[in-house]
């Protein structure tokens, strides 16, 4: 039986939760069905196509790394060309009738390894660049890369973790109306204005589109005088994981971690995705 573009189309549509709605995504996607297509002639399963993902965004990593302005131009794309397959992954489980938990578990750990590959391939760079007083930031840039998505999977291990401890006690699943909170003070606009620079400049939608721009600048001589991995480099320290520390503090201080517990177990609770995802 020969497999036709509009079957996959089709097929790999159904059953998906969540549809495809920004200029971004359908650009992506109109693109990633072709090579879902290829994938699923080939025989090459979700998981498969998931880990090679990672594979493709930590080769571009090391080329990030290069003093040569035309390697590291080539690897500004492996961020990319991650973020493409993260449209085929799911859709070749869904064709061959095969996703589920584990698969969406993959996925979510190809996410960590790129963005913490990518930050620290640019630190690096940065560091053969203008050596050692900038080892600081790298290492803060990094931790912030690991925060940006540990700060959400670390928060749902603590509510499984509270499940299991009631359950392995004998006692009733928890549940409880939601506390009531009062937001803490929004110091120098963090919330409107500071995390919304961090996320323009670190989140993954942005940032593999401005990846390779950067490295277009550099590899034409731009801007002569400062290589901008050093400035993404002192931004990732500077900015990214203050932001990323200030997060965490406010999940704990509006109590996020609980009331998503309590939501979770709640019969009442109706799931608001993907806001529920992120405890928003």
């Amino acid at each position: 039986m020969i497999v036709t573009i509009d079957a996959v189309r089709k097929k790999c549509t159904e059953g998906r939760y969540f549809t495809y709605n920004s200029l971004q995504e359908r650009l992506f996607v109109s693109v990633a069905i072709y090579i879902v297509w290829f994938c699923i002639r080939l025989g090459i399963s979700g998981n498969t196509v998931s880990w090679l993902s990672a594979l493709v965004a930590v080769l571009g990593a090391f080329l990030l790394t290069s003093e040569n302005s035309l390697v590291v131009f080539i690897g500004s794309f492996g961020y990319i060309l991650w973020y493409l397959l993260d449209f085929v992954d799911g859709a070749v489980a869904r064709f061959n009738g095969k996703g589920g938990v584990s698969g969406q578990y993959a996925d979510w750990i190809m996410h960590v390894i790129a963005h913490v590959a990518v930050v620290a391939g640019i630190s690096i760079g940065a560091m053969n660049s203008v050596g050692s007083w900038i080892y600081p930031f790298a290492i803060l840039g990094t931790v912030a890369a690991c925060l940006a998505y540990a700060k959400f999977s670390m928060a749902w291990f603590a509510i499984c973790m509270e499940q299991q401890q009631r359950r392995a006690k004998g006692l009733d699943v928890l549940i409880e109306k939601k506390e009531k909170t009062i937001a803490p003070t929004d110091w120098f606009g963090f919330k409107k204005y500071i995390r919304g620079l961090s996320i323009i400049i670190f989140h993954e939608n942005f940032l593999i589109l401005s990846l390779p721009v950067i490295a277009a600048f550099e590899f034409f001589h731009e801007f002569e005088f400062v290589d901008l991995r050093v400035i993404f480099t002192v931004a990732a320290g500077g900015l990214y994981l203050p932001v990323q520390i200030l997060e965490i503090g406010r999940m704990i201080s509006l109590k996020k971690v609980e009331n998503g517990y309590k939501e979770l177990f709640s019969e009442n609770h109706i799931p608001n995705l993907p806001n529920d995802h992120f405890l928003k």
